[in-house]
């Protein structure tokens, strides 16, 4: 026998309701107590537990004077319609919490630069504001984060700007555009007026390689070994002010001002998904989340 999705759901519901109404009776003892723990009229659920009895043929309560109690039949149909009852509202619980974002998973991917800056906060405010949410997040370079996105492998991404074929279905939002910089370390020649720029090495991430003025000699998207290099070296890495802004704070590394007719460099940061798929509440709420904090950048 097959059921259309609404009267299916019709039927469950009616069985569901049924058997709250005999565990309620068989717990209280009594068609009065039972009712009045229901919300509902004493004659009410009389007829629900005759109907669950008429429709099954079997006789759930000894009807006493004064005296309910389940006959064999209800005792065991009690064990059972509890734990079924116990396992529907644990189900409802963990729906509601998932479209109020309480729980769920979210895969991302993210660019070394957005990762930089933002994901040790975005996972810091998840597990204090959202603990249920489980995160999947991975660091990778933006052509590489943006094909598993696309791919489906990821709900959505964040990486530097790239150019997406009309034939993939990706929706791209723009998140925030940062300024680039030279950074180097403190005691840099180039701090005390020695030498020009292009004495010394270049060095930065893929997201912007090939990009006028961009030439770096050690491509790197590892921002913790540029980070490095940078401070054992005289090397100049090309990155936003904000991805340093300990080390800048502390004294450690410095920004080179610009004094030539060069092109400022920048890096334009999107939220990419696919197109044809929906964010869950967690991810939506990840998302709105790594917005803000951009915005605080």
């Amino acid at each position: 026998m097959h059921f259309s999705g609404q009267l299916y759901a019709q039927i469950a519901c009616s069985i569901f309701r049924r058997l709250n109404h005999f565990s309620t009776t068989a717990k209280a003892r009594s068609f009065v107590r039972a009712a009045e723990l229901l919300g509902i009229s004493q004659p009410g659920l009389s007829r629900s537990i005759q109907a669950l009895e008429r429709e099954y043929g079997v006789e759930l309560f000894h009807r006493r004077r004064n005296a309910l109690t389940p006959t064999s039949a209800g005792r065991a149909l009690l064990e059972r319609a509890e734990h079924l009852l116990s396992e529907a509202g644990a189900i409802d619980q963990h729906l509601r919490r998932l479209r109020q974002a309480e729980v769920g998973k979210v895969s991302l991917g993210l660019g070394p630069l957005p990762a930089t800056m933002l994901l040790p906060e975005l996972l810091s405010q998840v597990l204090t504001q959202r603990p249920g949410i489980e995160i999947r997040a991975q660091v990778l370079a933006g052509p590489e984060v943006l094909r598993r996105t696309i791919e489906g492998e990821f709900e959505f991404c964040c990486c530097a700007e790239a150019l997406v074929p009309p034939a993939h279905k990706i929706d791209a939002r723009p998140l925030i555009t940062l300024p680039l910089a030279r950074m180097v370390r403190a005691l840099h020649p180039l701090m005390r007026g020695e030498g020009d720029a292009e004495d010394f090495p270049l060095i930065g991430g893929s997201g912007s390689a090939g990009s006028d003025g961009y030439h770096p000699q050690i491509v790197c998207d590892d921002f913790d070994i540029l980070r490095r290099v940078t401070l054992s070296s005289d090397a100049i890495w090309i990155t936003a002010p904000q991805s340093v802004r300990r080390e800048l704070a502390h004294g450690e590394l410095a920004q080179l001002p610009r004094h030539d007719a060069s092109p400022a460099l920048e890096a334009r940061l999107i939220l990419f998904r696919p197109r044809n798929r929906n964010l869950s509440a967690a991810g939506l709420f990840v998302v709105n989340l790594l917005r803000r904090l951009a915005a605080e950048l």
